[in-house]
Order: structure tokens, then sequence, then C-alpha cells
């Protein structure tokens, strides 16, 4: 999935290697100060993709995996099938 204004920072599969987590910076304007952290999740099975992770607030995604559907992105524990964290939704 080609996503204009993106550029990847890092990807990370899971220790299963089903999915994969893809983190992209995000910058809405042409001085970079809105931007933002996406982290898309996708199932490399079926292909499907769905975003996991979006935050405004740091330019770095730090993911690390705690077992094959649980993942740590800075410090959000996440179950990559049914989980989402967005900061924009209070």
């Amino acid at each position: 999935a080609d996503i204009t204004g993106q550029e990847v920072l890092s990807d990370s599969t899971s220790p299963d290697g089903k999915y994969t987590i893809t983190a992209y910076y995000n910058a809405d304007n042409e001085d970079g100060s809105d931007y933002a952290v996406l982290c898309v999740v996708k199932d490399n099975d079926s292909g499907d993709e769905r975003n996991i992770y979006y935050n405004t607030e740091g330019a770095n995604a730090n993911i690390q995996w705690s077992d094959d559907t649980t993942v740590v992105i800075n410090g959000i524990v996440l179950d990559v099938n049914k989980d989402t964290f967005d900061n924009r939704e209070k």
C-alpha cells in the first residue's frame, strides 16, 4: 500500500510471521509542523490491513512484540486483532 505524504519509519513482523506492522511518519503540511506517527497492521495471510496506532505526539515508533498477537508500540499494549490507539479520540 503506497501512502502518499508519508515515509516508512520501520516495520516489524510478529514472531509467528502472521502479522506485519509498518510505522509511517505522516506530515500533513510542508513545514512538517502537523505530523503524526501512524502504524498499520497487515495480516500476511489475507493481505488485509488496518490502522492500529495513531499518535500526534512523538516522531518515532518503538514496536515490540510480546507474543504472536500482542504488540507494544511506544508503551501502548495492543491486541492486533481488535485494539486501536488514537490520541485524537479523547
